[in-house]
C-alpha cells in the first residue's frame, strides 16, 4: 500500500516534512569576484527564490564583492537544510563565487 504522505516519486512531500517544525529565516553569504557577477547573482536569488538579497564591496578583500541575504521562513530540518545548501553551492557553477555559509539568528527571551 502506498504511503499517502509521499510525493508521486516516493519521497516525502515538502508539506509533510515541514509539518510541525518551527520556521526561521536563514541568512547566507557569498564571496564574489566582480561587481557584474555580484549583481547577476543578487538578481537571480531575488527573482528565482524571493530572497531578500543585497550586495556590495567586500569589507576585507579589495576588488571583491559580497552577496548576502535571508530566505523566507523555512523549516529547519536535515532535509530542507541539505536542499538549501546544495542549491547555494550549485550557484558556484554559474557564477565566479564561493558560498561562504549560512546561519540562523533566533531571539532569546
Amino acid at each position: 500500500m502506498k504511503n499517502k504522505n509521499t510525493s508521486p516519486y516516493g519521497t516525502p512531500s515538502s508539506a509533510r516534512l515541514s509539518e510541525g517544525l518551527a520556521k526561521f529565516k536563514v541568512s547566507f553569504s557569498f564571496f564574489v569576484h566582480n561587481r557584474k557577477m555580484a549583481e547577476a547573482l543578487t538578481a537571480r536569488l531575488r527573482t528565482k527564490h524571493g530572497y531578500a538579497v543585497d550586495n556590495g564591496p567586500h569589507p576585507h578583500l579589495k576588488g571583491s564583492y559580497w552577496v548576502g541575504g535571508t530566505t523566507q521562513p523555512m523549516a529547519l530540518s536535515d532535509y530542507f537544510m541539505t536542499q538549501f545548501v546544495a542549491r547555494m553551492v550549485n550557484y558556484t557553477n554559474d557564477y565566479p563565487c564561493m558560498f561562504e555559509g549560512w546561519w540562523v539568528l533566533t531571539s532569546s527571551k
